[in-house]
């Protein structure tokens, strides 16, 4: 109310920009860093607000299995806190002892990774974030539920697919990533995907890496999030598949 104050406001707080302390992270545009993507999405501006969710949220990698004793991972592994080791199915799902996922190509309770292509897509979605170790994960506070889908070979069926989608659903996943695909249509795989569409799970797929316009699938059905792959330049990357059916584009 004075004549002297020309004006009076809050003195505000400051804060240094996050990042995690992983030595295999970079955010300082080195584009031929470890983990380069992470600076292309502004990672670390995103950490600034939150840094990926909680572990309640779960991601099912869809893949070749996980390596759920990696440094980097074991401790965001989902574990199934209905279910013990005893040989019975305690949760009544269907499946014995899955403590951490499910095992599609030999039927089993171990997802374990055994080409090393879902231990890379399981990193780079949450790895854990600032242990002092490899990488941190874009959403490195969530969990990821491991189901294997591919064999050793990373090549798999849309029988073992579709089982796959369905299990991660019904045990409460709220992203199902499947960085894989095909061309051939099937009305089996696309009422797998509603299925999980409709339970609210967010279905994030490849677009495919044979650099043709071709539809693939699963990210070529409705319910499902389509990504297309750019390289360093932000440019759609060489091998990429694209066109109209694609929603998205990401390193």
């Amino acid at each position: 109310n004075s004549s002297d104050v020309v004006y009076a406001e809050p003195d505000y707080t400051i804060n240094a920009t996050y990042v995690p302390n992983d030595p295999r992270i970079n955010t300082n545009g080195q584009l031929n860093a470890n983990a380069w993507y992470l600076d292309r999405v502004y990672a670390d501006n995103a950490w600034d607000i939150n840094q990926g969710g909680s572990s309640a949220v779960a991601i099912a990698v869809l893949d070749t299995g996980v390596d759920y004793n990696h440094e980097d991972l074991a401790a965001n592994i989902w574990s199934n806190l209905d279910e013990l080791t005893n040989g019975v199915d305690d949760d009544n799902n269907g499946f014995i002892d899955d403590n951490r996922g499910w095992n599609f190509v030999s039927n089993n309770n171990n997802p374990n990774d055994d080409n090393n292509h879902g231990t890379h897509v399981a990193g780079i979605a949450a790895a854990v974030g600032d242990n002092a170790v490899g990488v941190a994960g874009l959403s490195y506070n969530s969990k990821i539920m491991p189901v294997k889908v591919l064999t050793s070979s990373g090549s798999g069926s849309y029988t073992a697919e579709v089982s796959g989608i369905r299990y991660s659903t019904d045990n409460g996943a709220d992203v199902i990533t499947m960085s894989f695909g095909g061309y051939g249509y099937s009305q089996t795989l696309l009422e797998a995907t509603e299925y999980a569409n409709n339970l609210g799970a967010l279905q994030i797929a490849a677009a495919c890496n044979d650099w043709t316009s071709n539809t693939c699938y699963p990210a070529g059905y409705p319910a499902v999030m389509a990504v297309a792959a750019t390289d360093e330049t932000a440019r759609k990357a060489w091998f990429s598949n694209y066109g109209t059916w694609v929603d998205i584009s990401a390193p």
